[in-house]
């Protein structure tokens, strides 16, 4: 029974019978960076055992917004798009996120 490793359709053979299935996608992700939080599926083909290593779909350098409790007030005129509560607060130094205090939602500014 042979271990076969698979990535973007390519097979590749096992370097190391020794070797953790999770030893051989950190050796692969040396030459495939993106496997470093790769996915592993597993399936049996005949006497094989097939590990797919399957990328994560992510958020690739996306900043997340500041915890709320170092928001400062929204400009004045600024409305809650969910409940129109006019209590928002926004992320500092023209930040993009802004959160209604009232009723917890979050959203981004548009442009």
């Amino acid at each position: 029974m042979a271990r076969v490793f698979v990535y973007e359709g390519r097979e590749f053979p096992d370097p190391d019978i020794n070797r953790t299935v999770e030893d051989i996608k950190t050796m692969m992700s040396d030459f495939f960076p993106e496997l470093a939080n790769a996915e592993v599926k597993q399936v049996e083909r005949g006497d094989d055992t097939i590990f797919e290593f399957q990328k994560r779909v992510g958020t690739k350098g996306e900043k997340k917004p500041l915890p709320p409790s170092k928001w400062v007030n929204a400009p004045e005129g600024t409305e809650c798009p969910y409940c129109g509560s006019k209590d928002v607060s926004v992320e500092p130094q023209g930040g993009r996120w802004y959160g209604c205090r009232e009723c917890r939602k979050l959203w981004q500014k548009a442009g």
